[in-house]
């Protein structure tokens, strides 16, 4: 899951010229002691995570203050508390392996479920039914609300492209192969949105309906991972340094309130591979419910 957020939030970074906070842009490095830190581009620590000997994941702000610390109780329940040591939140497993988060209260907020037909459903604190994700007879994936009523299909026609249709079934997004072997992201309207295709050299290239390029994710002589906006600039880039660590940069601001965990160990392969879907997924949260 940090991996599709981060992916999200990366790729929302490189697509927008504009960002609504600051632009000085993130840089995220790993420690010779292991500790991941957030800076900005001009050197400045926003956030630190780290490991005491207890396995307890501490996150400090640039100031080294303790903001949150995630730990694991005596029924290996995950619980969040703050720097003073409060109750935050807690995630627990039930007798069933159902999911509980609970507030700082100790009260149930949510319950992540799977049902005797292998159903998920997310329930509110008082158990009432506000979700749900189910499969049909065809493998497709329906989303209903508190209602039970659908409010999205995610569907793949005989051709295996991927379709996103709304309650009442009308498509509002699809992502299709074209003869060229290209992602073609389409709208509501069936115009093509966004194209995925390859340069010559094997580099991801995405292009607007107008067939004209926003960005290039290419790979140096090193290794190392580089997005570019049209103009040939570089806004975005994975790194390892000599030590074999993972640095994330991006010129554009991003909000570091995904990043209270480390960085996966695979993070860098396979960055990139979801972004077709990740835009058919934007597509989507843009229609009106």
């Amino acid at each position: 899951m940090k991996k599709i957020i981060f992916t999200l939030a990366f790729f929302l970074a490189a697509l927008t010229s504009n960002s609504q906070t600051n632009e000085t842009g993130i840089e995220i490095s790993v420690s010779i002691f292991g500790d991941t830190i957030i800076k900005d581009l001009n050197g400045k620590v926003l956030k630190t995570i780290s490991y005491d000997i207890f396995g307890q994941r501490i996150v400090t702000n640039g100031r080294g203050e303790v903001i949150s610390v995630y730990k694991k109780d005596i029924f290996g329940n995950t619980v969040i508390e703050n720097g003073q040591g409060g109750l935050v939140a807690s995630c627990e497993k039930d007798i069933f392996g159902n999911t509980i988060i609970r507030d700082e209260n100790r009260q149930v907020v949510r319950r992540y479920e799977t049902d005797i037909f292998g159903n998920k459903v997310v329930k509110d604190g008082s158990g009432t039914r506000i979700a749900s994700a189910e499969k049909d007879i065809f493998g497709n994936t329906i989303i209903r609300d508190e209602n039970r009523q659908v409010v999205r299909r995610y569907e793949t026609d005989i051709f295996g492209n991927k379709i996103v249709k709304d309650g009442s079934g009308t498509r509002i997004a699809s992502a299709e192969k074209d003869i060229f072997g290209n992602t073609v992201i389409k709208g509501k309207d069936g115009m093509r949105q966004f194209v995925f295709g390859k340069d010559i050299f094997g580099n991801t290239i995405v292009k607007n309906n107008l067939g004209e390029v926003l960005l290039r994710y290419e790979t140096d002589i090193f290794g190392n991972l580089k997005v570019k906006d049209k103009n040939g600039r570089i806004i975005a880039s994975i790194e390892t340094d000599i030590f074999g660590h993972t640095i994330v940069k991006s010129s554009q601001a991003i909000k570091l309130a995904e990043y209270d965990s480390e960085l996966p160990a695979d993070y860098s392969s396979g960055l990139f591979s979801n972004l077709p879907n990740i835009l058919l997924q934007l597509l989507d949260e843009q229609q009106p419910e």
